[in-house]
């Protein structure tokens, strides 16, 4: 019983004599490691860093060695084109048609003051114009000039904000809401304009389109977008047929319009100074949001930018902003030859989720991140992400 220990400190001695020959055996030849040693030592030292580094994202397979690397993320410059209601009823105050509207308070007025003091000329934005409906010459009113809108845009996108303000600031609002013309015509020039960058449209209006000489349903039946003044000034809705028709609620060509730009991936965000004695036109605003990719969620009292305070418009030409600019981000060639990303938000891991999370877009060029995610990043949360790239002999 006395031979034991002594025996147990031979096997302790033997053991150890043992670990030392393997080493010895295994590192005794340079050349035979799989992996160069300054990458091998590179990938040791990573592992003994703080807690502060990165940590590789998936083990070692086979051959491979699979260290982190953190990805830059770049937002990605941006076309957005402005699509904004001229019509006449932008020349009332806030709360409808009075008689003198004090400077400054006209709706349109509000509109530019807020879109101009909004600017973030940090933003990768360039703005473009279509305004509606066209003063002269144009194309979609029928039998009214009223309703006419010109070819094209008034201006093409430009990271220049100075021409874009001069134009806004000179227009004098006139005429109906031709808002499916304006949208057919911002869709065109998509189409025959390709771009790299990310394409949006903010389309800005007081109310319901009209303007649309054939609708579905005519008066009397139709919605009137103008229910008249008095029993001595009726609705024009009430009158003969072919100037009523102008009047006459145009939801499902504009409707058919926002989800025609949507069939070549541009979202559609709809800012609506908000009527509240017409319900109907803020579920038809609420219907063009959800058609066009964009829309509050269902938790908002309307899936539209509802604007009644002056303010208002300031905070939806923000947030707007700030989706669009500070929720794409470019990967570039820092991706290549990696596996999949992993995205934190303030140091916590984001879900690979199209509607509150993250995805890889363009071949895998671009990250975005969704709902909740993109609201947070808006609002200063810290985006962070990175690959693991493996190492092959």
């Amino acid at each position: 019983m006395r031979g034991a220990p002594a025996v147990s400190t031979l096997q302790t001695v033997l053991r150890i004599a043992w670990f030392f020959c393997l080493l010895f055996a295994a590192c005794g030849s340079k050349t035979g490691l799989p992996i160069p040693e300054e990458e091998l030592d590179a990938a040791i030292d990573a592992t003994f860093e703080t807690d502060a580094s990165p940590k590789p994202i998936v083990p070692d397979a086979g051959n491979q060695l699979c260290v982190p690397q953190v990805l830059p993320l770049v937002a990605r410059p941006a076309e957005v084109i402005l699509t904004i209601d001229a019509s006449a009823s932008m020349g009332f105050g806030l709360e409808g048609q009075i008689e003198e509207v004090p400077p400054g308070e006209r709706r349109w007025d509000l509109l530019v003051n807020a879109f101009s003091a909004s600017l973030d000329k940090s933003l990768p934005i360039a703005y473009g114009a279509k305004l509606y409906p066209s003063s002269s010459g144009g194309a979609g009113g029928g039998f009214f000039p009223q309703c006419r809108v010109a070819e094209g845009l008034e201006l093409a996108p430009s990271s220049q904000t100075g021409p874009l303000l001069s134009l806004l600031f000179s227009t004098v609002p006139d005429g109906g809401t031709p808002t499916t013309a304006a949208l057919r015509q911002v869709k065109r020039f998509f189409d025959f304009n390709p771009s790299d960058r990310r394409r949006f449209v903010i389309l800005a209006t007081d109310g319901a389109p009209n303007c649309n000489p054939f609708p579905v349903v005519g008066p009397p039946e139709c919605t009137c977008t103008n229910p008249g003044n008095s029993e001595e000034e009726p609705s024009p809705c009430e009158r003969d047929f072919f100037q009523a028709a102008t009047f006459c609620l145009d939801d499902l060509a504009s409707l058919d319009a926002i989800e025609s730009l949507r069939s070549i991936d541009v979202p559609v965000f709809v800012i609506g100074i908000d009527d509240p004695s017409r319900p109907d036109f803020s579920d038809l605003l609420s219907r063009m949001a959800v058609a066009g990719g964009e829309p509050l969620p269902k938790t908002e009292p309307f899936r539209f930018y509802s604007i009644r305070e002056p303010e208002d418009l300031g905070l939806a030409f923000e947030s707007i902003a700030n989706r669009i600019s500070r929720c794409l981000f470019d990967l570039g060639s820092a991706s290549k030859g990696s596996v999949p990303v992993e995205v934190q938000l303030d140091g916590v891991p984001l879900p690979r989720d199209p509607k509150d999370g993250w995805e890889l877009v363009d071949d895998g060029n671009a990250l975005v991140v969704f709902g909740s995610a993109c609201e947070l990043v808006s609002n200063g949360a810290v985006l962070s992400a990175q690959s693991a790239v493996c190492l092959s002999d």
